[in-house]
């Protein structure tokens, strides 16, 4: 019998709890127009700022040595950004990953889809290192800036 009291006082806190929640979050209407307004609660606590699960340097590494099995250079790409995209690399890991395209064409094509899941794009720039050419890294720049509206500092 007190095993039911409880459950039932457990219950009912729990409603009324929520009720209330639901009753001071409500929309009010403002007087001289007919639009809903928020109310701004005060008790609201700020976010948690939450962390990022990013690719340990251990997980590119596994990565690199599948993209090395791949026979060809198209597949290569689609398993790379296939990576990038399932769990985010960082910048210097996404070198590890370019530096295993056999042509230049392929980095490029591949670091241009990469940098829009770069969990740290501030530190994109160390990317040009991956390729031999500076027209390459000039086409990347110019795509980012075109892309993403980005700005290089230098």
């Amino acid at each position: 019998m007190k095993r039911i009291i409880f459950m039932l006082v457990f219950v009912l806190t729990v409603f009324c709890a929520n009720a209330q929640n639901r009753h001071s979050s409500r929309s009010a209407v403002s007087a001289d127009s007919h639009r809903k307004v928020r109310v701004a609660d005060n008790n609201i606590k700020p976010r948690k700022q939450q962390s990022v699960l990013v690719a340990s340097p251990e997980q590119v590494m596994l990565m690199v040595e599948q993209i090395n099995k791949l026979p060809f250079a198209k597949d290569k790409v689609d398993f790379a950004v296939f990576c990038v995209k399932l769990l985010p690399v960082p910048a210097e890991g996404i070198v590890r990953l370019a530096a295993a395209m056999p042509f230049e064409s392929d980095k490029l094509e591949f670091l241009k889809e990469a940098f829009r899941y770069c969990p740290d794009s501030y530190n994109y720039f160390i990317v040009e290192e991956a390729f031999s050419f500076k027209s390459s890294a000039d086409e990347l720049r110019r795509h980012i800036e075109k892309e993403y509206h980005f700005k290089y500092a230098y």
